[in-house]
């Protein structure tokens, strides 16, 4: 059978659900088309970080095409599908600028997901926006952060209350999680940011319709994540629905709060799959589905994940992702059982492994049917459990660096305000530019600038000395390129453009990981003055952690010094070792300096070569067996050569090699009686990998 007479199946949707079936059928003998509108898979239960700035919209989202590059038969169309032929199995699709353009399918899988439901008010929309993909998440994030901006350029103090007060309709698990990190936010993350107002002033009120907040978690451990977010500062309204919403105001049961920035958390409502396929619909308008997930009458149509109805135990399964994945991989185990001619499988069962809910930093609740917990306890097991389930082992790499960092630091790692604008029209001067220059100035990408104005603003935070003594004239002030021609002797204005990632060439870089040392070593033994013929010792190789600080002293060039905790080596060797073997207390590693040249990116990662000192440090925790001793001669030389990937705009990844000639000459009194001493040649090769977090620079943009 060829390619194109294998059975076509048509996946719609590229979420938890569609990617599991794609997934599930990579064995089975049909050709698969994935059809989505995005062209990439999203984590949503960490959307709420991306719109409190903790995380990069990048951290949490994968491109399907990326996620697919192995399985040969599946085919992906960036594409929205806008109806469903069920009589002439074709999906109808607007590609390319011709809409209803018709897909034939054999078999159609619907997991289409669901949008917010403002519950019949849709004209809170415009006022209160929600978060369910990435571009909502980035919106809901500028919202948030200037309002802040915003309040720090009013003159008028009486109106900072309204602009710093933050309402959240709907205290599900999005709402419980998207309040504690807004109050993270403004406790600690932007509480020095800012000079005319104190961001902890700010209200954050949580409305809910329902008497209780987290209304499918047990009511012990909802009180506990209630206590929890008014120990932080949030304010509860429940048991009173939302009536009104406009630009300046909320309305709660009978209380009306003056509030600028409203962010909707409440309610899903489905895509409009049932009208698609005139299927039977529950109220809120998902399709009712067989026990095998197949719309009735159709069996070769499936409906999954949020859009999907489906009763077990006489309730129906939640809109949760875990649902939508095991869904997806029950679908492709029976769509392949059909085209291998194996029996059915039998119908769909929901395991339910338990919920969870994080409110801030260390604290979250859990609710399964093994255990039921809350506090630092639940918070590890939700970061756990949310690491292992994001899309692809980068985001994973890059939300498990972040979270450390974010967790010892309390820094966020993307508090960007990116918009788009059109740039107003420049008027030209006097006939000295013609009119296609002056289309060309006026298409210039003002974001672009907003966003290197933050970065060097953050730079100038870690290197003010050298900011000023490269930013010129002070007094000159900020404005568009001149449009007019330069003055005789003046460079152009591209090449003062082009002149200003020098400012921020400067600057302190942090970086920690973990290093092994490959010992070339030996040692000579004496005692009493006398050689110990055949006494030898060699150290073994060790593993420890290691932290590096960089200073970058011009374009290309740095300054290291790494170090780390010295570890406690074993010595071992032949003859009279005895004598020396006391000193496999002792603990040594080296501290290493050198001057580093970063070569021009290749493949995304960096190369580095350099060369400098290194010097033994010895921690003496020999026992009383040799006493009195000392060490000196500690100094050795070292080369080295890495290199640094990058995971977000401040970190990167990095691993080198350093190849070290050190020997170090002690000596004691063994037994407090016979002086000994000891030549040891350490000459350690050593294998290091880390992090490395650019505060303020962007290294990777040099070339």
């Amino acid at each position: 059978m060829t390619e194109h007479q294998l059975p076509h199946v048509v996946i719609v949707g590229g979420g938890f659900g569609g990617l599991a079936v794609a997934r599930a059928l990579r064995k089975a003998p049909v050709r698969i088309t994935l059809v989505d509108r995005s062209n990439h898979n999203l984590f949503q239960p960490l959307l709420y970080q991306v719109a409190t700035a903790t995380l990069a919209p990048g951290d949490i989202a994968a491109p399907i095409r990326h996620l697919l590059q192995k399985q040969r038969n599946v085919t992906v169309a960036m594409a929205e599908v806008t109806g469903v032929d069920v009589g002439n199995r074709r999906v109808l699709v607007n590609y390319l600028g011709q809409p209803d353009t018709p897909f034939a399918y054999d078999y159609l899988i619907l997991a289409t997901g669901a949008s917010h439901s403002y519950f019949g008010h849709n004209e809170f929309a415009q006022f209160a926006p929600g978060m369910k993909t990435l571009a909502d998440a980035e919106s809901v994030r500028a919202k948030v952060l200037k309002a802040f901006e915003t309040a720090e350029i009013e003159e008028d103090p009486s109106k900072h209350p309204d602009l710093l007060t933050f309402v959240l309709v709907g205290a599900g698990p999005t709402g419980v999680e998207m309040a504690g990190a807004l109050a993270e936010l403004r406790r600690f993350t932007l509480k020095s940011d800012f000079r005319r107002i104190d961001p902890q002033q700010s209200r954050i009120i949580l409305a809910e319709a329902l008497p209780r907040i987290l209304a499918n978690f047990p009511e012990e451990l909802a009180r506990k994540a209630q206590a929890r977010l008014e120990s932080v500062g949030v304010e509860l309204r429940l048991g009173k629905p939302v009536t009104a919403i406009d630009e300046a105001h909320v309305v709660i049961g009978e209380e009306t709060i003056p509030c600028r920035t409203v962010i909707w958390t409440a309610g899903v409502t489905p895509s409009p799959a049932g009208k698609w396929l005139n299927a039977p619909t529950d109220r809120a308008g998902r399709v009712r589905v067989q026990p095998d997930c197949s719309v009735p009458g159709h069996p070769e149509v499936f409906v999954i994940g949020d859009t999907a109805s489906l009763d077990q135990d006489g309730k129906p399964l939640p809109g949760v992702a875990q649902v939508a994945i095991q869904e997806g991989h029950y679908v492709g185990k029976v769509i392949a059982n059909r085209e291998t001619e194996r029996p059915a499988p039998q119908p769909f069962r929901y395991f339910d492994k338990g919920n969870m809910a994080v409110i801030g930093r260390g604290f979250a609740i859990l609710d399964s049917r093994l255990v039921k917990m809350s506090g630092l306890p639940a918070w590890l097991a939700w970061a756990f459990i949310h690491l292992l389930f994001l899309p692809a082992f980068g985001n994973r790499l890059r939300v498990w660096t972040q979270a450390i960092w974010s967790y010892f630091t309390r820094q966020k790692s993307s508090q960007l305000i990116v918009e788009s604008r059109r740039e107003p029209a420049l008027a030209p001067a006097r006939g000295e530019i013609s009119e296609k220059q002056n289309n060309n100035y006026q298409g210039l990408n003002v974001a672009t600038n907003t966003a290197l104005l933050l970065l060097l603003l953050a730079g100038s935070l870690l290197c003010p000395n050298s900011l000023r003594a490269q930013s010129g004239d002070s007094s000159q002030p900020l404005g568009p390129p001149s449009q007019t021609e330069s003055a005789p002797g003046t460079p152009p204005r591209s090449a003062l453009v082009n002149e200003s990632p020098t400012v921020m060439e400067n600057g302190w870089v942090v970086g920690f990981g973990s290093t092994n040392a490959f010992y070339h070593s030996g040692a000579t033994i004496a005692t009493s003055g006398q050689v110990i013929p055949g006494a030898t010792a060699n150290v073994s190789n060790n593993l420890t952690f290691v932290f590096d600080v960089n200073r970058y002293i011009k374009n290309d060039f740095s300054l290291s010094l790494m170090g780390g905790f010295p570890p406690k080596p074993t010595i071992n060797g032949e003859g009279s070792v005895a004598s020396l073997g006391e000193l496999g207390k002792v603990r040594y590693g080296p501290a290493i300096l050198t001057a580093d040249y970063h070569l021009r990116a290749l493949g995304g990662f960096r190369p580095y070569v350099g060369a400098g000192t290194a010097y033994a440090i010895i921690l003496k925790e020999h026992d009383a067996a040799v006493s009195d001793l000392k060490v000196h001669n500690n100094w050795g030389t070292v080369l080295q050569a890495g290199a640094e990937h990058q995971l977000s705009r401040n970190m990167a990844l990095f691993v080198d090699v350093k190849e070290v000639w050190l020997a170090v000459d002690a000596h004691g009194a063994l037994g407090g009686v016979a002086p000994v001493t000891a030549r040891v040649k350490l000459d350690p090769t050593i294998v290091s990998v880390g992090v490395r977090f650019h505060p303020s620079l962007r290294i990777f943009d040099r070339h």
